[in-house]
């Protein structure tokens, strides 16, 4: 069902896309929640569309904070510009990292995370980070933030890892409606190449959400293996090829995060636990404890 109001259409398809893994059997939105938050809207924008969410309608406050921390903005109509809200210290985007080498206040994100920022800032701990390094073409970016104080991961080598092996993410997606804390998501690697046989990156199952990107993918040793990157766009390509794809997302490997790191003078911690006949693997919730204390939300702020 569709109801016009007067012009719009990226406004929703950008809602959808960011919001279609709340519902497992269909994405949209519950219509009376949607047609609340539009009013409530200073921005009107001019489309409205709705597919019945079965289970669980998300208040319109909730996708109101939604819209705004995941940094939904209207189409301008042809010939006009959009003016953009400026509220203080309201994050426009926001992402994931990871600390990574020595001393301990270096934090890995993605370039794309942190691109046109204003300003950034480590959440929870609330502290100002600025840009030390970047490699816009392997989408990473290196933060430094003083007053940080959380362990280092470790840098897988040796060894390699299998499609099939298991993988453990962390990250905070869906910024503003979801938890606040560091989401642990688990799945499996599936390919060890990208999109076109992309060698920099791989494949993984894991579930991924706008906000994930920047996170770090752990085996079941707890090392570090990859930094979540990309989701395919599966609104796109299903009008394509006629379904949905299910969780196929993508991750920076170890190869060029390492290569990254040595250009930008970090000294980092490598580890060859997977290689030890003695040493014993983690289940799930245990990797995703203590990753917990190694990631950060990466909050971008243009104001």
């Amino acid at each position: 069902m569709a109801v016009a109001v007067p012009g719009y259409a990226e406004y929703v398809l950008g809602i959808l896309r960011r919001f279609h893994g709340l519902c497992r059997r269909g994405f949209g939105l519950n219509f009376l929640t949607t047609w609340a938050a539009w009013r409530a809207d200073p921005r009107q924008p001019t489309l409205l569309h709705f597919v019945s969410l079965e289970a669980w309608p998300v208040s319109a406050a909730d996708l109101l904070r939604a819209v705004a921390a995941t940094g939904i903005q209207n189409a301008p109509s042809p010939g006009t510009t959009t003016p953009t809200a400026a509220r203080p210290n309201v994050p426009t985007k926001s992402g994931t990292g990871f600390v990574m080498g020595s001393p301990q206040r270096y934090v890995v994100t993605n370039f794309h995370v942190i691109k046109s920022c204003k300003s950034l800032r480590a959440m929870p701990m609330d502290l100002v980070a600025t840009l030390r390094a970047k490699d816009e073409r392997n989408d990473l970016a290196l933060l430094e933030v003083p007053g940080l104080n959380a362990p280092s991961l470790k840098l897988r080598t040796g060894r390699s890892i299998r499609p099939g092996d298991d993988l453990v993410t962390l990250g905070f997606p869906l910024a503003g409606l979801l938890a606040s804390g560091a989401s642990v998501s688990t799945g499996t690697l599936t390919n060890l190449g990208g999109i076109d046989n992309d060698t920099t990156r791989f494949q993984i199952s894991v579930p991924t959400q706008p906000g994930n990107s920047g996170g770090p993918v752990l085996d079941t040793y707890g090392q570090v293996v990859g930094v979540v990157v990309a989701q395919i766009n599966a609104v796109n390509l299903s009008q394509t090829i006629g379904s949905i794809p299910q969780n196929v997302n993508f991750a920076i490997n170890t190869a060029s995060l390492s290569s990254f790191l040595d250009a930008s003078g970090v000294d980092h911690d490598l580890s060859q636990t997977q290689q030890d006949a003695k040493a014993k693997k983690l289940d799930a919730a245990d990797i995703g404890a203590l990753g917990r204390k190694s990631t950060v939300k990466v909050e971008c702020l243009n104001n």
